[in-house]
Order: structure tokens, then sequence, then C-alpha cells
């Protein structure tokens, strides 16, 4: 849902929020407390590079609640996708030159037998085959999404200097670091 429209991901949380007669701030706390005890637990790169994508996008919003939490568990949440994005692009490049396949190129670059599986030669194959071609995990580059958002944030919080002082400052510069190189490679 973050992915797909993120704005009405937000105005979703502040209905809840008003329905439940709860503080925003509060739902936003669980929200981010669940994602990142959730994350340790994925164990598909595919689905891990999604959960950092949709973090992002809720860092696109500049919420002072995620943005908060930027410095800490969301690099370290990216930090481990770029490892693991990084690792699988290597192995790939070895495979290349030594003739061979693994499972985990394959996992990452072919769809699952069984995503496709008994729609053959149907409208339901089309249908899984353009969602499989368009899925967002395979066709945006990682690094490029990740700069856009960290931009959009920047301009939702008030600006570099709001950005700079109050989230970025608390993070470990080796790690700002290791994320900006990351991301201008894009």
């Amino acid at each position: 849902m973050t992915l797909a429209d993120v704005q009405t991901f937000c105005q979703l949380m502040t209905a809840t929020a008003t329905a439940l007669n709860t503080p925003e701030t509060e739902l936003w706390e669980g929200l981010l407390d669940q994602w990142w005890r959730r994350f340790d637990n994925m164990y598909e790169p595919r689905i891990r590079k999604l959960s950092g994508m949709g973090i992002a996008a809720l860092v696109s919003t500049g919420r002072p609640e995620v943005l908060e939490r930027l410095h800490s568990e969301i690099f370290n949440l990216w930090m481990d996708v770029f490892s693991e994005l990084k690792e699988t692009l290597e192995k790939k490049q070895e495979e290349s030159l030594n003739g061979e396949t693994t499972i985990l190129t394959l996992y990452w670059d072919q769809p699952p037998t069984s995503f496709y599986s008994g729609t053959e030669h149907t409208p339901e194959y089309e249908r899984r085959k353009a969602s499989f071609d368009n899925d967002p995990v395979r066709t945006t580059p990682f690094a490029g999404f990740i700069a856009t958002r960290l931009q959009q944030a920047e301009i939702a919080c008030g600006g570099t200097q709001v950005m700079q002082t109050q989230y970025l400052a608390k993070a470990d510069p080796i790690v700002v670091k290791s994320i900006m190189d990351e991301i201008s490679k894009k």
C-alpha cells in the first residue's frame, strides 16, 4: 500500500487514529515497531527489498515519527538490503563468468514456476506475466528509489538544513556516507 499510494496510506492512518480515539503518533510508532520487528523475519531478498522500498515511501512523507528512526532502524534496514543486492549481483557476475547458475540468482531473476502454473494459454497467464514483468521490486533500482524518497523527505520536512540538523546529524557519519555512496551510484 505504501508503494502504491503513500498519501492514501497516511490518510488511512489519520482516519484510524480518529476512529480509535488514539493519538496518531501512537499508531505510527506501533506501525514502525512492527515493521522493524518483522524485517528480521524476512529471508527472501525480494521481500526484504520490498520492505525497504515501503519504508522509503513512508520516509518520503516527512512524518516526524518516521524520520526520527531514519538514523537507526531505517538506515540499518536499507544497509541490509544494499548488502544483499550487492551480494546477489556479485554472485550473478561470478556465475556468468563460470557459466553457472544458482538458486539465488534464479530466484531473483526468474518467476517461480508455481506463479504461472495452471494458467498457461489463458488471460490469467497474461495478467500474471504483466504483473511479474512490471513488478516494481524487479524493475526499480533500489538506490534510485531511496535517493528520490530522501529528496522528497527533505522537501516535506522543511529543507536540507532541517533534514540535516534534525535527522541526519543523529546518524553515524560512516553509515550516512555509505548510504549516500550507494544512492549516488543510482
